[in-house]
């Protein structure tokens, strides 16, 4: 086995909660999402999951649709762009059903 290989096994664990990496969160916030609350229990209520996260180097926000065995993920790195994802979170399950 190569470097590589094992590399890419090998799980990345988090960095040092005591050492301050180079972050750039600015661009998109959920706290400016609008009905980000009633967006996430639609998804949930319906069975399916939702992984919120940012991106290594911080410039966007990863979002992740879990259902059945698939996963879908989208990434935002401004507001529209969060704004967009949740609009169509929000238009898929609407009527209690995912319709994507």
């Amino acid at each position: 086995m190569g470097k590589d290989t094992i590399q890419a096994k090998s799980r990345v664990g988090r960095a040092s909660p005591f050492s301050e990496p180079a972050r750039r969160t600015a661009g998109a916030s959920f706290t400016d999402v609008a009905s980000f609350s009633a967006i996430l229990d639609l998804v949930v209520n319906a069975g399916d999951g939702i992984i919120l996260s940012r991106t290594r180097d911080g410039g966007a926000i990863c979002v992740q649709l879990l259902t059945g065995d698939m996963r879908h993920k989208v990434y935002a790195g401004e507001q529209l762009e969060l704004d967009q994802i949740f609009t169509d979170l929000y238009s898929a399950y609407k009527d209690g059903q995912m319709s994507m």
